[in-house]
């Protein structure tokens, strides 16, 4: 799921209910977060994992959404106006991953203990990932030029590689 503003964050929960076929799901009077969340708490169906990407504003989870915002954002009424983070249920069958580039967003939305620190890798660790991912054996100073450039950051290492491959 995309957790970078409502709007995206929205549209993964229409992807969730339109994946699995999620009843009332065309109730146009249907809080569509409700629908996913209760869905998800069911143990019937299994066990699951959702990843929550991209979330650099806790407000975002937090922040319980106004009239004006959740009918556009969402279908929320005003009387069911809430966070949307209560809307991502915990669940013996379920797990969430929640990622963020920012400490204090995730200190604002979990313990300190559930939070994973992802490092930068060591400078070979960043050229065996740059030279995988691009496919080019030949120019080591540019592979090597390109991975301190990032700071040899993962997800910056696969994103650059990505672009420069298109």
């Amino acid at each position: 799921m995309h957790g970078s503003n409502a709007a995206r964050f929205k549209e993964s929960f229409w992807v969730i209910i339109d994946r699995v076929k999620i009843p009332n799901r065309t109730n146009p009077k249907a809080n569509i977060f409700k629908l996913v969340h209760d869905w998800l708490r069911d143990k019937r169906k299994g066990k699951w994992v959702l990843i929550l990407n991209n979330v650099d504003n806790a407000d975002l989870l937090l922040t319980p959404q106004t009239t004006s915002q959740a009918t556009q954002e969402g279908g929320l009424s005003s009387s069911s106006a809430q966070p949307l983070f209560l809307y991502l249920p915990l669940s013996a069958t379920g797990l969430i991953l929640i990622t963020t580039q920012s400490r204090d967003v995730a200190l604002r939305i979990v313990e300190e203990g559930n939070i994973i620190t992802v490092e930068p890798m060591d400078k070979g660790q960043a050229l065996a990932l740059c030279k995988k991912k691009l496919g080019i054996q030949s120019n080591k100073s540019a592979i090597a030029e390109l991975a301190t450039v990032l700071k040899f950051m993962p997800l910056a290492i696969v994103q650059a590689a990505a672009y420069v491959k298109e």
